[in-house]
């Protein structure tokens, strides 16, 4: 009965922490899109915070490498709190051995790890980043050589392409920032050449055809592509 009662005390403690960690975190931001972006540089754990005030941390996404199964080489991120609810920017665990040999055969590389969380705000000691899109919790990650900032700017104008959110990107193109629209035929990819603000000057290879806005006041407009596989 003593075990019975116990398994029922950690249970309902778990969930609490569980609901705790994001009714905490849960708030309405100055800036939901953030200043830019905070990757993982090296596939190692990542401690949340509730505050920039609070020392201990509720919570570690553990980044594990697979080493047996059909995703050997590959890796998996978990926590114990987040769990399911862990939704950043981007998390991929890369390539198996077995995916990444199939992708050299076929003349391409194998896919990297990345895990990459939005910042609402940052300063030299910590960054506050968005832990799930889906729910907008956030959560602090103290400053460390392993992770690296990047601000939007230079995150668009290093993308392959983008594309539309919500629309073919060829009908949400503008002669300029706030400007008419203009009807042209594009192909799926097209490329940043300049960022102005919530805007991004478009062009195929060296021929611009306008203006596309990124952003608005509380979300992206467009899906990033990193990279284009041929």
């Amino acid at each position: 009965m003593k075990f019975f009662i116990s398994t029922i005390a950690l249970s309902f403690f778990l969930n609490s922490q569980i609901i705790y960690a994001q009714h905490s975190q849960k708030k309405s931001l100055n800036d939901p899109v953030g200043e830019g972006l905070l990757h993982v540089d090296k596939m190692q754990n990542v401690q949340l915070y509730k505050s920039e005030d609070i020392s201990k941390a509720f919570d570690t996404i553990r980044i594990v490498r697979v080493n047996e199964g059909k995703k050997k080489g590959s890796f998996e991120f978990q926590s114990n709190t987040l769990k399911d609810s862990l939704d950043p920017f981007r998390m991929t665990g890369g390539s198996s051995e077995e995916e990444g040999k199939e992708l050299v055969n076929s003349g391409l590389g194998p896919g990297s790890p990345a895990l990459a969380f939005r910042v609402i705000r940052h300063n030299d000691s910590l960054y506050e980043v968005v832990i799930s899109e889906k729910g907008n919790i956030t959560a602090v990650v103290k400053r460390d050589k392993n992770l690296v900032f990047e601000s939007w700017e230079h995150y668009l104008m290093r993308l392959a392409a983008i594309d539309g959110l919500n629309d073919d990107i060829s009908r949400i193109i503008f002669d300029k920032p706030g400007g008419k629209r203009v009807k042209v035929n594009t192909p799926y990819a097209i490329q940043i050449v300049e960022v102005r603000g919530f805007w991004v000057q478009v062009a195929i290879k060296t021929t611009v055809l306008g203006w596309v806005k990124w952003r608005d006041d509380n979300k992206l407009l467009i899906i990033p592509i990193e990279q284009i596989l041929e």
